[in-house]
């Protein structure tokens, strides 16, 4: 892996982005 700094910042972001999305989802209902 050239720089798993970055992989797992590019997922962390994701996850964040991916359990906003779930909450307000949640909370439209």
């Amino acid at each position: 892996i050239h720089n798993a700094s970055e992989v797992v910042i590019k997922i962390i972001l994701i996850m964040q982005v991916f359990l906003y999305f779930l909450s307000f989802k949640i909370a439209k209902k």
